[in-house]
Formats: C-alpha cells, sequence, structure tokens
C-alpha cells in the first residue's frame, strides 16, 4: 500500500484542469460535424448568421486539449475526440435550419433547435436529448440499453427532415416543442 500513496502526487502533478478553454466563429457553414470524447455536447439554432463554438476543458497531462477544427464545402468539422483522458463541455450555436451532427462517447448531448433541420446524433454512453419543432420527421432511433421516449414528432418517411439518434448504453428523448 506505501506504493500507491507515492503515485498520487505524481499522477495530480500531470493534471490540467481546464486550460483548453477557448472561443470560435465560422462564417458561411452549411452544416456541422462535433464530437466530444467526455463530458457535455450542447447543440442549439438561433436566428445568427455564423457559427460560434465554445470550449470548456482540458485532460491528463502537461499539454491542454483544445477541439480541432476542418472546413470543407460547407462543412466545420469540430473535434474534440482527444482520448479518454479529455473532455469537457462543447457549446455550439448555429443558423436556423443547419443541419448538424453530434457524437459524444461518454456523457451527454443535447440539440436544441428553433426550425427543422437534419440531426444525427450519437452517444456510446450517456444520455441524448433532441428538441425540434414540433411535426413530421424521418425518425431513425437505435437504443442498445436503456429508455427511448419520443413526444411531439411523428414519424412521416416523406417528410422533408431526418432525425437520427444512437445510443449504446443510456437513453434517448425526442420533443417536438
Amino acid at each position: 500500500m506505501r506504493h500507491a500513496s507515492l503515485m498520487v502526487p505524481i499522477l495530480l502533478t500531470a493534471c490540467v484542469a481546464g486550460g483548453g478553454d477557448g472561443a470560435w466563429s465560422f462564417e458561411d457553414t452549411l452544416a456541422v460535424d462535433a464530437g466530444l470524447s467526455n463530458g457535455e455536447l450542447r447543440i442549439v439554432s438561433e436566428d445568427r448568421a455564423d457559427v460560434s463554438v465554445v470550449f470548456s476543458g482540458g485532460g491528463v497531462g502537461r499539454r491542454a486539449v483544445q477541439p480541432e477544427f476542418t472546413i470543407s464545402d460547407g462543412v466545420v468539422t469540430v473535434d474534440a475526440m482527444a482520448g479518454l483522458f479529455s473532455g469537457g463541455e462543447l457549446e455550439i450555436a448555429v443558423p436556423l435550419g443547419t443541419p448538424v451532427r453530434g457524437r459524444v462517447e461518454r456523457g451527454e448531448l443535447s440539440i436544441e433547435l428553433e426550425a427543422p433541420a437534419h440531426v444525427d446524433a450519437c452517444v456510446a454512453t450517456g444520455d441524448l436529448e433532441i428538441r425540434v419543432p414540433s411535426g413530421d420527421y424521418v425518425l431513425s432511433m437505435d437504443v442498445g440499453v436503456g429508455d427511448l421516449d419520443v413526444a411531439g414528432v411523428t414519424h412521416f418517411g416523406g417528410a422533408s427532415h431526418a432525425l437520427r439518434g444512437c445510443v449504446a448504453a443510456g437513453s434517448i428523448g425526442v420533443y417536438g416543442d
């Protein structure tokens, strides 16, 4: 047991508490694709022209972890999938009607859209909540182990927008407001 007490101070000196905080914005965006290793990812739509990204997080090690960004054909990819020992809170605001894709390994994913848009969202372990305007959507939900709750939206194969969600272990809530 004597060795375990020596290891704790060594590990604590390597921790980064925060340090990866930042805010970015992108214009002329057609879609957003975001991924987060651990923590909370929140995507909201607002009456705005740009995409806003705010990250608060860090990781284990001497280097602070921040998301990496790529832009291709109008799609902004926000990659905060930095591994098992990093994560935080990632909030993304998109213009109304912007298609979104979100992935979280461990944690929570919340998508709140004020206007209909395509949604593709998956959580490995944790919870997924999708809030959209009430109406018809092409719905495709898959829950490995957990619960599925759908209210205020209806599945219609000919709908203009699709909502796809998956959770390996956790719950999915899809709500029309």
